[in-house]
């Protein structure tokens, strides 16, 4: 007789997985999607059941400066950034058949024996879903500069002109529906 309350337990020569005991003085439902009797986590492992992830992004920076040879003193800069990111989630969860400890809420039957008096297996299909999760960013940032910087004699003058231009975007798709989020253009015009 085992010293703790298993997962698996061989009933009339077959392994079967077990709904786990609420309690001394409670039965859990084995259908259901919303209590810890409603699924049995070594089930899960051997019907198929599954979830994979992947993820990726990048980030890239330009830059370039350009002294503008004919007018002295004036030069422009043009700073690009971009970053990007997708993730993407699929989920398999299977129908798992468990098994009920049926008087396990009576006094000496919280431990599984021979004696157990098992309930009939019950496929438990209330938690059952295939799902698939895209998310995908993109944020963009513009930036451009002018300057002018001249001393003539004692008199010296300086002067930056700058504009700035940010679009950030989102797509998700979810089981064959798609959202978009939060795509806007930010302009911001710096004069000094």
């Amino acid at each position: 007789m085992p010293k703790y309350i298993p997962w698996v337990y061989n009933i009339n020569g077959v392994d079967q997985y077990v709904s786990p005991p609420l309690g001394p003085h409670r039965l859990g439902n084995v259908s259901g999607n919303n209590s810890l009797s409603n699924w049995n986590y070594y089930a899960l492992l051997n019907n198929g059941s599954k979830q994979s992830d992947e993820n990726f992004n990048y980030n890239a920076n330009f830059s370039l400066n350009y002294e503008i040879p004919f007018i002295k003193g004036l030069a422009v800069k043009f700073n690009y950034g971009l970053t990007q990111s997708s993730s993407k989630t699929e989920q398999v969860m299977m129908p798992m058949s468990l098994v009920r400890n049926g008087q396990g809420n009576k006094l000496n039957n919280h431990l599984f024996t021979d004696n157990t008096a098992w309930d009939a297996p019950v496929l438990n299909r209330s938690g059952s879903r295939v799902s698939y999760d895209n998310l995908t960013t993109k944020n963009q940032q513009t930036n451009f500069f002018i300057t002018y910087d001249r001393k003539f004699g004692d008199h010296n003058i300086a002067a930056m002109g700058s504009v700035e231009k940010v679009i950030n975007g989102s797509e998700k798709e979810r089981n064959c529906g798609r959202t978009r989020h939060r795509e806007y253009t930010m302009v911001h015009l710096l004069v000094r």
